[in-house]
């Protein structure tokens, strides 16, 4: 009986040991295979990640080697901005590029649509904006057209660098209309977002001015009465001679020859006839007003004399012609006639 009973003891024994032992065995497998598992995916992902990298890198580099071909930018018109106490900026614009934004443009200065508008949007080290307000601060503008930039699907290689021009625009990618931009400085961000057409080709001077001298709000907002004034916008297309404006005539250069005539106690004569003559003619004959004088007109100065046609009864009638004595001005003075006595006293008789 106690041989069976210690026999029974020694197998339970043997079947707790066994157990015991297949238990730890899983424990330590499953450690070692999660490990395993988590080595091999973080290195898989670093890898995937070098060469990820490694690829972008070649990429780059290989994409900064091939440099852009550089846009041939041809004008098509060229523009002229006259701004009022500042001075004049002139433009190339590109309307094989932008046509649609050239055109409207164009058209809006032949119309005569920019003239005393304003500047009213200033930015210094950005750009100036203008073409939408009139001199009272009240917005004017015209019909939207297309947005040609690339956010629009029209592709417009030319970048908001200093000195481009470009257009205006609402939210809408078709809203633009008059209002125009300058650049300043640099812009990159805008670059296709926003229709740029033209680039100032002189008077960047005039945009530093303006910048620098204009005073700036909120967001570039200037006052009304602050703000520079466009006194013209003028196209023409590119190639054509510019219009010179006409000639003015010049206006015939009049001179006045004076005549005076006085008696011998200075007293004005009226009612001499007399003319002015040179060696190969003579002037139509005149008299002498109230004032004792005679004046004529004429276009260039010459060497007259004065002839005297008849004088007023009592004084004697110059035979000879006489000079002007300053020129043009002249006065003769008119001796009265000597009565004889003996002849009078005849004639009371």
């Amino acid at each position: 009986m106690k041989k069976s009973i210690l026999l029974t003891l020694l197998a339970l024994v043997l079947v707790f040991t066994l157990v015991f032992s297949g238990c730890g065995n899983t424990d330590t497998d499953t450690e070692t295979e999660t490990n395993t598992e988590t080595e091999t995916n973080t290195e898989t992902e670093t890898n995937t990640e070098t060469d990820t990298g490694t690829n972008t890198d070649s990429e780059v580099s290989s994409d900064s080697d091939v440099e852009e071909e550089p846009v041939e930018l041809v004008a098509t018109h060229v523009a002229k901005i006259v701004i009022r106490d500042f001075g004049t900026i002139e433009l190339e614009l590109y309307g094989d590029i932008a046509p649609i934004t050239v055109a409207n443009f164009v058209d809006l200065a032949n119309d005569g649509f920019y003239d005393s508008l304003t500047f009213h949007r200033i930015i210094s080290g950005f750009m100036m904006q203008g073409g939408g307000f009139n001199i009272r601060g009240f917005q004017i503008s015209s019909d939207p057209i297309k947005g040609e930039f690339e956010d629009n699907g029209v592709a417009n290689p030319i970048k908001h660098v200093r000195g481009v021009i470009s257009m205006a625009r609402g939210e809408e990618n078709d809203s633009a209309s008059s209002q125009f931009f300058i650049m300043h400085q640099d812009a990159p961000h805008l670059d296709g977002k926003y229709a740029s057409f033209g680039m100032v080709t002189s008077g960047m001077d005039v945009v530093d001015k303006i910048c620098s001298e204009v005073p700036q709000g909120v967001d570039g907002a200037v006052n009304a009465w602050e703000r520079p004034i466009i006194d013209s916008v003028t196209v023409r297309d590119a190639g054509a001679e510019e219009e010179q404006p006409e000639e003015e005539e010049p206006e015939e250069e009049v001179v006045y020859y004076t005549v005076t005539i006085l008696d011998e106690a200075g007293v004005p004569v009226s009612g001499v006839n007399l003319q002015i003559c040179t060696d190969g003619f003579c002037l139509p004959s005149v008299t002498t007003d109230g004032t004792g004088t005679a004046v004529y007109e004429f276009d260039s100065v010459e060497e007259f004399k004065i002839q005297i046609n008849s004088v007023p009864e009592g004084y004697v009638l110059p035979t000879e012609k006489l000079p002007f004595t300053d020129g043009t001005e002249a006065t003769i003075i008119l001796e009265k006639e000597v009565v004889d006595e003996a002849e009078s006293e005849t004639e009371t008789e």
